[in-house]
């Protein structure tokens, strides 16, 4: 590339800008696709100037077609900047934008700003400081109240927008309800006003829950809350204007209303029952919605949302009613009255009336809402019974409401279903079977695919244990049951085979999620036992008293593993011609994605179960065997092995089964694993590079006969090159991979692009499994490895420095490194010979040296000898990465990819280890000040989830301490101490809670690793690690730092620091101990013992 490009770029930009402004359609879409092609081709190398050519259009604030070009685009590539420029470009983006929300004559520019203000604030929400966020809120609220709905959508997306991702929403969210609520009072006649108000009010909500942030939801206990009494204010003024409001303003209000009554603190039942001016504004509402509803034929002239609005509304009322004393039950009876609304013939009303009957159902089954006061349980028990008796007819309109012709309805019969399923399998065990078999006829039938998506996440929740307790309590009572189970196992399996791909994979997590529902019983003491229908072998067969949980997974997943094994086997036995080319391509994703998420579960839960039963792990190795065979056989076939996507999955499986323990006995077949692989790794450097097609697939000695080459000597010379010329479907493979690459540069649309990357990831996260295993014996297969990750380094970057990063481990690591090729590890080789130093050598080394000195003087020198030869070969071997490593360094400084800076940081500490330090290439340590700057940025709160990246720096700035690596007085003990304690600071000063959670973590992650290291480096107790330990024995709560402490108490060479460490976290444990809420009690317990045992 040309070092003037940047200049030919921002004309170019600028020209196709101004030409979509042009009066001639013709002219303006191709200045528009010309700019799309432009950017879709740039975007992996130029993002940082394609954002600043668009910005500099956005600032101008012009035409309106250019600017709406200009903001779509740049929202799209937003996430593209890397975090150090965020912050400076923020500072000159806010005016434009709020120059932006006020043109609101443009409705056209107002929609792409609704669409593009949540991209953006995503990516740069972090970095908004309080005078922004409140000259935004301050822009959103002034045009909240326009006539045009369209600007007040943009508006509210503002709003929630920021309250989503902006930092410490506490801060300002309380004081931004307040405002709503008084423009609303000012502007009571204005209806318009009103559903922007409440509309803004509700996607505010969804925020609040969509950061998931517990603190800003759990109020319980704290009634005199700011945002509590705002809600209860917005009910309160509004409840007694539902009749005489707009019809459209009405159903606004009642949408908000729901959103409010969904919040956990609004209807808790301390709130409820502590809060008598809650409980009558509740009955007040109710009696309002009651007016819009009953009686049925009276209502015809209400709007259809405003019943639909008012059913929502109604059920979330009687799940707060549950709640309530007995002199509130009586309202559950108008519920069987508002059943006759099945009638009606808007399919979204008979939804709500299903969804309230869910809800009703559910909090009369339950046996624990009881009241507070004892003295009214009987009277509340007696009333439930009376309602009970008729709570059949619910039943039926949910089953009504499943076979409903219209997809709306069924989904909300549906979620009804899971709402009160568990609940009824309490109260009556019959009936909850009943509603089970309705959900089992309608998987089986051909519904709309998203009815099926809405069943399969239904499942899914299911608890299938306690049906299973029923059926041992009952016995052939509960026979119903048992076919119930055996029904969703066979229907699950035939799922896989559907042609909607997100059918298949979420049968594929059901079937996951069955492995462990099947396993575990918390309900009465219940024993554990294995279903009837997962009939398994005599040596597996479990005893049902005293069987662990992990046991019972290990056992489930065992069957489920064969019974797709089998489904693949049984497919492959059928003739292609049978079944159609599709089907064959979704039934093999189906069972590919099953036996992914099985073998995850079974990881989590049961690998020690397995471990420690050899028939058990035996039948899992020929499983797993069975799969890796059938697995490359399909891919010896062009039909599947040029099918990217099913390639990508049925690499990722097998990468999956390889890296298991259990997986031991598929060792033998890793050699034709990694023939196939690193084919497949050629093929996809070839395609992105032609000189390296030119050499394998386009030879000129190369002649092909009916598909198959005519080899010489140069070919042969090569295994892997002509292997790639003899299969024919690896040439087909790179056609099409070829064809994907081209193509995407032009293309309109990136998912072609994207296919083609997720594909070259599944590839790069196969290799660090094979590697480990030690298979490569020759150093050319090493040096067409790195030549391959080259090419493919731009599309995959993280993915390509693990595999180097796992390459140099194999290559100089003793712990990898095979004792059949060398007699000593290589590792000691390179440190003794290639730098001439010894001083540093570890233990192990050492004594790898000194067996060496044991030999006779004649087999010294001949190994001396070999030893000397080898040494150009080594030096060479890591010339190897050279390129690549400083190419990585390059991306480290533009990559906004947080994961990629840390395995980078990894490769790092490696290369350090080996004495080849590349962070100190450049000028004035550039490098260790992009770190410290990256730290900066972490302590200004700008950087999600910094945990990782700190505890990678950290590591990296401890390896060049432990090495004496030279930073010009930039990295020391003490400055590197100092930024974790700032972080450790910050997580009691900072006001906000989210804030101080956000500090804690990155300052156990950094505190944790540099007290390791002091542990390790200090002879006795310094300042540095009293001052580290004491910040630690205050993060008692994160199981990390009971972790580290606890490998100091087992690994601390002298004794005054074991006493020490051991008398304070003895006291810490003790005092954390009183609050379980704030450590874990099982790992509590587990260290109190250990202190207890210890002599």
């Amino acid at each position: 590339m040309r070092p003037d490009f940047p200049n030919y770029l921002t004309v170019a930009v600028k020209a196709l800008l101004n030409a979509s402004n042009h009066k001639d359609k013709d002219l303006s879409l191709t200045a528009v696709e010309c700019l799309n092609k432009a950017i879709n081709s740039l975007m992996s190398t130029q993002a940082e100037r394609l954002l600043l050519e668009l910005f500099e259009e956005i600032n101008k604030n012009a035409s309106t077609k250019s600017l709406r070009i200009a903001l779509t685009k740049f929202a799209e590539l937003s996430h593209l900047l890397r975090p150090l420029k965020r912050k400076a470009f923020v500072k000159s983006l806010i005016t434009p934008l709020r120059q932006i929300c006020k043109r609101v004559e443009d409705e056209s520019l107002q929609i792409a700003l609704e669409t593009s203000l949540r991209k953006i604030c995503s990516s740069y929400g972090l970095y908004f400081s309080s005078a922004n966020i409140l000259a935004l809120l301050k822009t959103g609220k002034t045009i909240l109240i326009h006539s045009s709905s369209v600007v007040r959508r943009a508006a509210c997306s503002l709003i929630s927008s920021v309250c989503q991702y902006a930092r410490s929403p506490e801060a300002f969210i309380p004081r931004l309800l307040h405002d709503l609520y008084l423009l609303s009072q000012q502007e009571g006649g204005n209806n318009n006003a009103l559903q922007g108000v409440f509309m803004c009010l509700s996607k505010i909500i969804d925020a609040i829950v969509s950061r998931n942030d517990t603190h800003l939801l759990d109020f319980e206990g704290t009634i005199e809350h700011d945002v509590y009494h705002t809600l209860l204010r917005f009910i309160k003024s509004f409840t007694g204007h539902l009749i005489d409001a707009p019809p459209p303003v009405t159903s606004t209000i009642l949408e908000a209303f729901a959103r409010i009554l969904q919040l956990p603190f609004v209807t808790s039942t301390k709130v409820l029952r502590e809060g008598g001016v809650m409980r009558g504004l509740f009955k007040e509402l109710f009696n309002n919605l009651l007016c819009f509803l009953l009686p049925y034929k009276s209502t015809a002239h209400i709007k259809v949302t405003v019943k639909t609005s008012s059913l929502t509304c109604l059920g979330l009322l009687y799940h707060a009613f549950s709640h309530l004393s007995t002199d509130t039950l009586e309202s559950f009876s108008t519920c069987f009255q508002i059943i006759e609304y099945m009638k009606h013939e808007d399919p979204a009303v008979r939804g709500s009336v299903v969804m309230m009957s869910g809800r009703v159902l559910k909090n009369l089954c339950f046996p624990f809402n009881t009241p507070a006061n004892p003295s009214n349980i009987r009277g509340y028990e007696k009333e439930c019974q009376g309602l009970m008796e008729n709570y059949e007819q619910l039943v039926n309109v949910i089953i009504e409401g499943l076979y409903d012709k219209y997809p709306a309805t069924q989904k909300l019969s549906i979620s009804a279903t899971g709402l009160c399923f568990h609940s009824l399998l309490l109260c009556t065990p019959e009936t909850g079977v009943k509603l089970a078999k309705s959900l089992i006829q309608l998987l089986s039938s051909e519904s709309h695919w998203s009815v099926r998506l809405e069943l399969l996440e239904v499942i899914k929740n299911m608890d299938f244990g306690y049906i299973t307790y029923l059926e041992n309590c009952f016995g052939p009572a509960f026979v119903s049951s048992m076919s119930f189970q055996q029904s969703i196992l066979s229907l699950l399996l035939a799922c896989l085979d559907d042609p909607v791909p997100n059918i298949r994979k979420k049968a594929s997590n059901c079937l996951a999620c069955s492995v462990t529902s099947l396993s575990f019983s918390n309900y009465m003491n219940a024993e554990i036992c294995l279903p009837r229908w997962l009939a398994v072998r005599q040596s597996l067969l479990l005893t049902s008293f005293g069987a662990s949980p992990a046991d019972l997974v290990t056992a489930n997943s065992l069957i489920l593993l064969r019974k797709l094994v089998e489904k693949l086997y049984g497919f492959s036995r059928l003739d292609s011609a049978e079944r159609k080319e599709d089907y064959r391509t979704s039934s093999l994703s189906g069972c590919y994605n099953a036996i992914l998420e099985v073998t995850k579960k079974c990881g989590e839960y049961a690998c020690w179960s397995i471990n420690k039963q050899l028939g058990l792990k035996k039948q899992f190795c020929e499983c797993y065997t069975d799969i890796i065979l059938f697995s490359l056989e399909i891919l010896s076939t062009s039909e599947f092995c040029t099918n990217i996507q099913l390639h990508a999955l049925i690499l990722d499986v097998m990468a999956l089964v390889l890296n298991n323990d259990v997986a031991s006995a598929s060792e033998k077949l890793l050699p034709d694993v990694f023939a196939h692989l690193m084919c497949v790794l050629q093929v996809c450097a070839s395609a992105v590079s032609q000189s390296m097609a030119q050499d394998i697939f386009f030879s000129s000695s190369k002649k092909f006969t009916n598909g198959q080459p005519q080899a010489n000597s140069s070919e042969q010379s090569s295994q892997w090159i002509f292997t790639l010329r003899s299969n024919k479907a690896y040439k087909e493979l790179f056609l099409i991979i070829e064809k994907v690459y081209k193509g995407s540069k032009i293309a309109l649309n990136t998912e072609e692009l994207n296919i083609f990357k997720c594909f070259i990831k599944s590839v790069l996260s196969f290799f660090p499994v094979l590697l480990d295993c030690s298979i490569i014996q020759q150093q050319q297969s090493y040096e067409k490895i790195v030549k391959c990750l080259e090419n493919l380094f731009l599309f995959s970057p993280k993915e390509t420095i693990q595999c180097v990063e796992v390459i140099i481990s194999v290559l100089f690591s003793a712990e990898h490194t095979s004792a059949q090729t060398v007699s000593l590890p290589l590792y000691s080789h390179f440190y003794k010979y290639f730098y001439q130093e010894s001083a540093d050598i570890d233990d192990y080394h050492i004594d790898a040296i000194s067996i060496a000195s044991n030999l006779s003087k004649g087999e010294q020198n001949a190994h001396k000898n070999e030893e000397h030869s080898d040494k150009a070969g080594r030096q060479r071997l890591l010339r190897l990465f050279e390129s690549l490593v400083l190419r990585a360094k390059q991306e480290c400084y533009t990559s906004s990819d947080l994961a990629y800076h840390e395995h980078f940081l990894d490769l790092l500490i490696i290369l350090i280890n080996l004495r080849v330090n590349y962070s100190l290439l450049d000028h004035n340590s550039v490098f260790v000040d992009f770190l410290l700057k990256l730290l900066e940025l972490i302590r200004s709160g700008h950087v999600k989830n910094p945990s990782g990246v700190v505890r990678a720096v950290a590591r990296f700035f401890c390896t060049l301490l432990s090495s004496h690596t030279d930073t010009d007085g930039k990295v020391t003990e003490d400055t590197v101490l100092d930024i974790f304690l700032h972080f450790f600071h910050s997580s009691y000063t900072s006001e906000s809670y989210s804030q101080r959670l956000y500090f804690r973590g990155a300052a156990v992650a950094g505190l944790t690793v540099y007290y390791e290291y002091c542990v390790v480096s200090s002879v006795g107790l310094s300042a540095n690690q009293r001052k580290s330990l004491e910040a630690l024995m205050n993060c008692l709560q994160c199981t990390e730092t009971l972790e580290v402490l606890f490998r100091t108490l087992q690994n601390a060479k002298y004794s005054e620091l074991k006493s020490l460490v051991s008398n304070k976290l003895c006291r810490g444990i003790t005092t954390a101990l009183k609050d379980l809420n704030s450590l874990d009690e099982c790992c509590s317990f587990n260290y109190m013992n250990y202190f207890y045992s210890r002599p």
